[in-house]
């Protein structure tokens, strides 16, 4: 059992549920270990065989989220589920669908369609790990972070704005992401506006502007927990909790990522031979160090002098981000770890 499902089995348990929708399964790991009576799995391309893992009250459904939330319930499933009433509205759901924005908005905002007042969903990959993960489009990604040197291939794309999107457009419903049990995800709940929310942006097309910089900016919308204090808020009305509530907590959510010298001087010879504008992000004598002259002077580089990323989180420390915004970058590709020796 991993963690996730864990995390559901828990939650199952102490509401009580029966109805489960998971939108994004590859391999199932997580559905085949949740324990639910009535389970529908949503994924365009399961990655096993779905006749060796037929279980009463599973069923699977080989299409993308937006055809299956577009038909269900279809009263021409009965048959397909003999033996089963169809719930309208389900008790968990857990959305790890496309990593992206768009998509996983739409997953949340259908989801909100089918689910109950009491109802809790589970928004996976919404903390991204480093500036390369947060990348939209995951080919990109990859190859950005093969450029950096750096192992792995942690991929959470933009998924992070969506809970940026309900902190100011959904305020009928709460929320808090949990950190320190493996992946970070955010538990969604409906739950009474609190009076110290604020919305923080103009629409949602500005949320889909904002990059990983932005997360780390506004860190505090995520309200992040640590895995022994969530359940105490799970119904609760939250505005943000601040970072004195949980500071491992937060710490864990604000860790930047780490970028040797050699690598920073591999992406920018990388990034010399493209045509847009891009910029490198880090603590100024970093830079100062370690970007070849010919980069500095490349019109298609811009080099953006920051606070020391993870350092401090007042008022003052993100001025940076406006700076990126005057001189009309739209995205922060590359990010360099502060300079432990200068």
């Amino acid at each position: 059992m991993n963690l996730t499902s864990a995390l559901i089995n828990d939650l199952a348990h102490d509401l009580t549920a029966k109805t489960y929708l998971e939108i994004g399964v590859q391999k199932g790991d997580t559905l085949f270990a949740v324990d639910l009576p009535f389970r529908v799995a949503v994924d365009p391309h399961f990655r096993f065989s779905l006749a060796k893992h037929k279980k009463d009250g599973l069923f699977y459904f080989s299409q993308t989220s937006d055809d299956f939330f577009a038909a269900w319930p279809d009263p021409a499933l009965t048959q397909y589920m003999a033996g089963h009433n169809l719930p309208s509205n389900f008790d968990l759901v857990y959305i790890d669908g496309l990593h992206t924005f768009e998509q996983a908005y739409r997953d949340l905002e259908n989801s909100l369609r089918h689910t109950h007042e009491k109802a809790i969903i589970i928004l996976d990959d919404t903390v991204p790990s480093d500036p390369y993960s947060a990348v939209p489009c995951q080919a990109a990604s990859l190859e950005f972070r093969r450029w950096a040197g750096l192992a792995g291939s942690p991929w959470h794309g933009d998924v992070y704005k969506v809970v940026m999107a309900i902190h100011d457009f959904h305020p009928e419903l709460s929320y808090c992401t949990v950190m320190g049990r493996g992946n970070p995800q955010t538990l969604v709940w409906r739950a009474p506006r609190h009076p110290n929310r604020r919305p923080v942006f103009s629409s949602l097309s500005e949320i889909a502007r904002q990059d990983y910089f932005s997360f780390l900016q506004y860190a505090e919308l995520f309200q992040p927990v640590g895995p022994a204090e969530f359940k105490g808020l799970l119904g609760q009305s939250l505005a943000p909790l601040g970072k004195e509530r949980n500071p491992e907590a937060w710490r864990r959510m604000v860790c930047p990522v780490q970028l040797a010298p050699a690598a920073f001087n591999v992406c920018l010879e990388r990034m010399l031979e493209t045509d847009e504008p891009r910029a490198f992000w880090g603590g100024g004598a970093c830079l100062r160090r370690y970007a070849r002259p010919e980069g500095l002077a490349h019109p298609n580089i811009h080099l953006v002098d920051s606070v020391l990323i993870g350092e401090t989180f007042g008022a003052k420390s993100f001025e940076s981000p406006e700076v990126i915004r005057r001189l009309g970058i739209d995205r922060v590709i590359i990010s360099v770890a502060r300079d432990t020796n200068a």
